[in-house]
């Protein structure tokens, strides 16, 4: 039976390091920078097999930083949406999905020509208005765009940083009960 204290101490200690993982991405999603959270992750990683449980909580919070990304996305398209009703444009078709994925298509600089083109009879203080507003929310989806990039490469790097730790236990594992059994090599 295990002592309460180092339960505790090991809760605490993994509650820990998941709250500077937080911020650890949290800082890397602002600067645009993964060094300091790959320097974690090396951290953890030779720390052993005993850091994969922690590893588990870095990449539900991965997850939890892309479902906010995808929902500030969507909060975008819709605040777009908004915006065009009030102006009386239709939008393109393509653009009413609702996969947070397909909006980041407004990166590309052809979002004003279909909406343009969805609403030719807008005159010239509409269309700024219209060329500001679409600015405005394909700068804010690029910058959601690169901030959810970095986040899967995160993922990956934690994802593969996971297998070679599980790799490395299981190999350490079969060499304990190799030579605990005598079998050969």
């Amino acid at each position: 039976m295990s002592d309460p204290l180092d339960e505790l101490l090991v809760y605490a200690e993994r509650s820990y390091i998941r709250m500077e993982a937080e911020q650890i991405i949290s800082e890397c999603l602002r600067i645009g920078d993964e060094s300091d959270f790959n320097h974690l992750i090396q951290r953890l990683f030779l720390a052993g097999s005993s850091s994969i449980g922690i590893l588990r909580d870095i990449l539900e919070e991965i997850r939890i930083k892309k479902n906010a990304l995808n929902k500030e996305s969507l909060g975008v398209r819709q605040g777009l949406l908004d915006s065009m009703v009030e102006l009386g444009v239709d939008f393109p078709l393509s653009f009413l999905s609702e996969n947070p994925e397909h909006l980041f298509l407004v990166r590309e600089n052809h979002l004003f020509e279909d909406i343009a083109s969805a609403a030719p009879m807008l005159d010239e203080r509409s269309v700024h208005l219209v060329q500001d507003i679409c600015r405005d929310a394909r700068d804010r989806i690029r910058i959601l765009a690169k901030r959810l990039s970095m986040l899967n490469t995160l993922e990956r790097t934690v994802r593969d940083w996971m297998s070679s730790l599980a790799y490395q236990a299981t190999r350490s594992r079969d060499d304990n009960l190799r030579s605990h059994t005598d079998l050969p090599m």
